[in-house]
């Protein structure tokens, strides 16, 4: 009998998703060890007034001064581990970079929702997201969609970007809410949308509380920014065990221009 030695398949290469938030957020490479966490300056947040009469003297408004908005730091990783008999170590590192890079927005979508999309306590630097939830019920996906661009619309200068769960993302764009252009998702009205599982798992309200069974928060921003460092692979093995470690991990820094606000929905077509 004739024995034939095969190779194992190689492992195949995935296409990355669509719509990511780092798909729709102004992305800085390279960042600085800022003094304090103010980002920018923006004029964005400007109010519009059309109370004063023509050609008569009127006292005018200035109720809105160019706002800096702060921003904060965090670090987006992931790792594996594998036996070190047999191993390919240096695919293996290589393999963790390609997969890190792929889907590494779902770690800057979790910070978001953790971190930005809940009021900060320790300095008082921003509030919670503006809860718009009409009466406190949860409306359907595009009633929800609808209200954050409506809202948005009269906050802020220029596209919001809607941030919505995959799960929420998937129901609208079979509806044609959402349309995709590349890498991107718009909604009908031109917004950008970021649609990720960061905003799925977890998905928080503006108080950090879990969302109900069968029930979504979606959320509406400006433009958001984020600058990131290189991303660092690094490769340990544990003489104990013969366990080989590799760790993939870049830092960022990440604000929202003017406003954010929040609203709740049903999972429902």
């Amino acid at each position: 009998m004739t024995v034939t030695q095969v190779s194992y398949p190689v492992a195949p290469t995935t296409t990355p998703l669509n719509g990511t938030l780092l798909s729709a957020a102004t992305v800085q490479e390279g960042m600085n060890w800022l003094d304090g966490r103010a980002l920018f300056d923006s004029y964005n947040c400007m109010k519009f007034q059309a109370e004063a009469e023509w050609c008569a003297p009127n006292n005018k408004t200035f109720d809105q001064a160019a706002v800096w908005q702060e921003g904060f730091r965090f670090a987006a990783y992931g790792g594996v581990s594998c036996k070190a008999v047999g191993l390919d170590q240096a695919r293996m590192q290589s393999e963790v970079e390609r997969v890190f890079k792929a889907g590494e927005s779902t770690a800057v979508e979790r910070a978001l929702m953790k971190q930005r999309f809940v009021a900060e306590t320790v300095d008082d630097l921003w509030d919670a997201p503006t809860d718009i939830t009409p009466g406190g019920t949860a409306v359907s996906p595009a009633v929800g969609m609808a209200l954050l661009e409506g809202f948005a619309a009269d906050s802020y200068v220029g596209s919001p970007t809607i941030h919505i769960p995959v799960t929420i993302a998937s129901l609208l764009s079979g509806n044609e809410r959402i349309k995709v252009d590349g890498d991107r998702m718009w909604t009908r009205l031109g917004s950008k949308v970021a649609a990720g599982a960061g905003y799925d798992y977890p998905n928080t309200s503006p108080t950090g509380a879990a969302a109900a069974a069968g029930e979504r928060w979606l959320y509406a921003t400006g433009e958001v920014f984020v600058a990131r460092s290189e991303a660092v692979i690094r490769q340990v093995i544990a003489q104990e065990d013969n366990d080989v470690f590799v760790l993939a991990e870049r830092g960022y820094i990440a604000a929202v221009d003017c406003f954010a606000a929040a609203v709740r929905v049903t999972v429902e077509a």
